[in-house]
């Protein structure tokens, strides 16, 4: 781990629900900033090195928060082309927060210039073997080239608090904005705004049908990760108002808007961990099993589960034995991606009740899908 550096949290809402659907783990520097921190490793030669254990100490300091949300790790380029390095350095701390590799989002970030774009394209498409999801970040002010961006198609793509600055007053912005989300419709991909500071460039992101935002007029970055965050009144009136005035269903929200990250644990874990995930995850009706590749094997309704531990001798009998003896069979959708994905092409408006973490599918990583 670097020494000197804590990890602050930072949420991604809805911009048509206001729910938190994920958390970015933003690394602090005890002095100095991140940037400064990075141009050192630089040029002592150690900068993948030091981005390495930057992002598992991201991961390591989640342990124990948020389980039910996926966390954004940040990542360089040149990192990215070393993906077996930083997967042997991911592992441990995956096992230390708790978690698999599909509850963790890996953004990568500029420069891109200075990789080759063919050893780029194999450390994603390698992360991704691995369980990892992947997002793009600073889209409008980094030196990312368009094609790389159709070649790899990630999983998400987060637009420059720069370009968000210029909203909603500067037409260019905007365009280019309108012209992404129009990208991220067409290929089923999550973009999301970043450095949203006021109500006038939600309102904006929100009618250009960017579905995601983050920043400090929706939440700031705290030292941990919280399952959800109170909106101030004026944001949650404008979601409010955006889902009943605007036309053509552009911020009305979608069934998939409701659809969150299924709750999964190993499907050797204990009924003991069972319990503590259901205590500790208030929200979620059914915990996913998943076998080693990360495949949906079983599930355990809430209910069913607690009406047999909670009886007479019910905690005695049942600790320290496999959940997966009250699990049910999956009910998969035969789909290859995963539900939120899936479900955004229909682009159904709410209008029957809201899905729920009980439709996931056959995907390598359900939980890590991206709602909101």
């Amino acid at each position: 781990m670097v020494p000197d550096v804590s990890y602050a949290f930072q949420p991604l809402l809805s911009t048509r629900t206001g729910e938190t659907v994920a958390v970015e783990a933003l690394a602090r520097p005890k002095d100095g900033t991140i940037y400064d921190l990075l141009r050192q490793a630089a040029k002592a030669g150690r900068l993948t090195e030091t981005d390495v254990s930057l992002a598992s100490g991201a991961v390591v300091a989640c342990s124990g928060h948020g389980a039910s949300l996926p966390v954004h790790v940040n990542i360089l380029a040149a990192t990215a082309t070393r993906a077996d390095e930083l997967v042997r350095f991911l592992r441990p701390a995956l096992a230390r927060a708790n978690r698999q590799p599909h509850d963790v989002v890996l953004e990568i970030t500029p420069p891109f210039s200075r990789v080759h774009r063919a050893a780029l394209m194999r450390g994603v498409a390698a992360l991704r073997d691995h369980g990892f999801r992947i997002a793009f970040d600073s889209i409008g002010d980094g030196d990312l080239p368009l094609t790389l961006l159709t070649d790899v198609r990630p999983d998400l793509v987060k637009i420059d608090a720069q370009l968000i600055g210029g909203l909603p007053d500067d037409d260019a912005c905007l365009a280019v904005v309108e012209l992404l989300a129009e990208y991220c419709a067409r290929v089923d991909a999550r973009l999301a705004a970043v450095g949203v500071d006021n109500e006038d460039q939600l309102l904006c992101l929100n009618r250009a049908g960017v579905r995601l935002a983050q920043g400090n007029l929706l939440a700031s970055a705290t030292r941990g990760v919280a399952g959800s965050v109170p909106l101030p009144r004026p944001v949650a009136e404008i979601i409010e108002l955006n889902a009943t005035t605007t036309s053509e269903g552009v911020g009305v929200p979608m069934v998939a808007d409701f659809l969150r990250p299924a709750s999964t644990l190993p499907e050797d874990a204990s009924a003991d961990a069972a319990r503590e995930r259901f205590a500790d995850d208030q929200t979620a009706a059914m915990i996913v099993l998943l076998d080693p590749l990360g495949k949906p094997v079983s599930t355990v309704s809430r209910s069913k589960f607690l009406l047999a531990v909670t009886g007479l001798y019910g905690h005695a009998l049942n600790a320290k034995r496999p959940v997966a003896r009250h699990g049910d069979a999956p009910r998969s959708s035969g789909s290859t991606r995963p539900a939120c994905s899936s479900s955004k092409r229909s682009r159904t408006p709410t209008g029957t009740a809201p899905a729920t973490t009980s439709s996931w599918s056959t995907a390598r990583a359900p939980a890590g899908a991206w709602c909101g």
